[in-house]
């Protein structure tokens, strides 16, 4: 009966409307061949109106069906993609697995190489980078002399890209290496590809020509070759980011005004490209707007869609002031970055929560996760915001960052690290009870800074050098009321420390007058008839109750409160 159904609906013209119905009958009628066309083409269907778990259950009814081991493959790696796209990930990396393992049964190496490259992808996309890269080294160890060139090409581009995401500079550039100098020449989506890789990588090292270089050659290929817009979206989206890290503000913002045009066009990717453009528009000091593109209602999101959303969602909450703060630590995802191998998104989150923390007392928890940051950075590309909130917050961290700084601001494109080197020599400065030497390279920093369009750290630039005055006025334009908030709140407690004998006892007091008279602890010990343990044992409880790291801090500060009495 249900074969005659299937028959007579066929019979009647207009399939493609009754594609699901065809699919379904000759399945239940046993002619399963028959029905497997039907079940790919419903799972095209739903596609097209964005139902991916419809189109991916399809798929696999469609593999189900086929007798023909390839086919069935090929509609495997179809279910696996739509599955991806609705974040059912294990499901679809079971089915990539599966669908490799078919084709290699088949002596078909570039189709299992393809499958596994998507699988990779997967991976990446939800913070498995070293299972990724694992993955694709294992695949080009057992498949790539089998494959044709521009197939491992392919598979190495896309390792390549990982390194590059992982930053694992060396590495990524030992594989760019390998591949075909014709490949990078060719009018093909690939070339595109491999020049966007030479791009990511010149990016990290600061070499801005270079990049700009192979960034346009990739977007004029894909313009050529009429590539798919989605492609197009993801290229332009990178460019994005690439252009912010290197202090290209107004490019970045170009480059992701156009990508999440694209995405809202083809409904794919919105939100994510949506945190980028928010990310951007905060850095160049666009609160307003930034809250904005934050504010839109966000579905189930991938990995790096959760870490970009938390990002712009903890920074706008310490400029604004607003916000539940407590409720914007995410441990499980700082837990998923750090198995996941995600360096870089480990260090973001880190020193964002150290942030919080900061603002909420916790100092010890905001220690540990700074301290971990400092000990992972091992480059200045994309690394700006870590690094001034580690300067900001522990300035005595610094000191192991400063080769890697020193080394990077000698680039001659590097403006970037050239403004963070500036950065470290105010805090530096700072720190030894050099003002007016703080006072200038914090000076020179923000100027730096400005030039980057990045106001917000010209701010932070102001503070770390201790021209309260400046940054003031520059959270005020700003609109930067929660760090107007959080200045206040500083003065008024190491005033009020000052001032009240529940916080800092009158033989503090005095101890910390000593002291800024430039005696020596031995010298401060004898002027007040106590033992050297004793002085020790006041000054730690001086520097915890006013927050303060250096000797040199707390002549700094004993100077202005003896200038505010008199």
């Amino acid at each position: 009966m249900h074969r005659r159904i299937a028959e007579t609906i066929a019979s009647h013209g207009a399939v493609e409307q009754h594609v699901e119905w065809l699919a379904h009958h000759f399945a239940l009628a046993a002619e399963h061949e028959r029905a497997a066309p039907y079940a790919l083409a419903s799972g095209d269907a739903a596609r097209a109106l964005h139902a991916y778990e419809d189109a991916g259950a399809w798929y696999e009814r469609a593999a189900q069906s086929f007798g023909n081991p390839l086919e069935a493959a090929a509609a495997l790696v179809r279910a696996g993609l739509m599955h991806v796209f609705s974040n059912r990930v294990e499901r679809a990396l079971a089915l990539y697995a599966s669908a490799s393992d078919a084709y290699e049964r088949a002596a078909c190496y570039d189709d299992a190489i393809a499958a596994r490259v998507m699988a990779a992808g997967a991976m990446h996309d939800n913070g498995r980078f070293d299972d990724a890269i694992a993955l694709l080294c294992e695949t080009n160890e057992r498949f790539g002399e089998h494959a044709r060139r521009s197939v491992r090409d392919r598979l190495l581009v896309r390792l390549g890209f990982l390194y590059a995401f992982a930053r694992r500079t060396d590495e990524a550039w030992a594989v760019a290496q390998t591949i075909a100098g014709e490949t990078l020449e060719a009018a093909t989506a690939l070339a595109a590809e491999a020049n966007f890789l030479r791009s990511a990588l010149h990016a990290q090292r600061a070499e801005v020509v270079h990049w700009r270089v192979h960034l346009e050659r990739g977007l004029e290929i894909f313009d050529r070759i009429g590539a798919l817009p989605d492609n197009i979206r993801a290229a332009l989206g990178n460019a994005g980011l690439q252009a912010l890290s290197l202090g290209e503000s107004s490019l970045a913002h170009e480059y992701q005004t156009r990508a999440l045009q694209l995405a809202r066009s083809l409904n794919s990717g919105v939100d994510y490209e949506s945190l980028v453009m928010a990310e951007i528009e905060l850095r160049r000091g666009n609160l307003s707007a930034a809250h904005a593109l934050s504010e839109a209602p966000y579905g189930p999101a991938k990995f790096i869609a959760r870490v970009q959303r938390t990002l712009v969602m903890v920074t706008l909450a310490l400029l604004r002031g607003d916000g539940a703060l407590e409720s914007l630590v995410d441990a499980e995802l700082l837990d998923e970055s750090i198995k996941g191998g995600q360096q870089a998104a480990t260090i973001k989150l880190s020193t964002a929560y150290a942030s919080l923390y900061e603002v909420l007392g916790r100092r010890s928890e905001a220690n540990r996760l700074l301290r971990r940051a400092s000990e992972m950075i091992s480059t200045t590309y994309d690394m700006g915001t870590p690094i001034v909130t580690i300067a900001r917050l522990r300035p005595g961290l610094m000191v192991n960052l400063r080769p890697m700084i020193d080394r990077a601001a000698r680039r001659p494109g590097d403006r970037v690290s050239q403004a963070l080197l500036s950065l470290l020599d105010a805090s530096q400065a700072r720190q030894r009870g050099d003002s007016g030497a703080a006072l200038e390279a914090g000076r020179r920093a923000a100027a730096q800074l400005s030039a980057l369009e990045w106001p917000v750290i010209a701010a932070y630039a102001y503070e770390i050098a201790g021209d309260e005055k400046n940054a003031r006025e520059a959270y005020r334009k700003l609109g930067a009321h929660g760090e107007l908030r959080r200045i206040e709140r500083d003065r008024t407690r190491k005033g009020a420390a000052w001032q009240s004998p529940s916080l800092l006892t009158s033989r503090e007091r005095e101890l910390a007058r000593v002291i800024a008279d430039g005696k020596s602890n031995r010298a401060a010990a004898s002027a007040l008839s106590v033992s050297e343990k004793a002085v020790e044992k006041h000054l730690t409880s001086i520097y915890a109750k006013l927050g303060m790291r250096s000797r040199a801090q707390l002549v700094a500060y004993v100077a202005a409160r003896l200038n505010e009495e008199s």
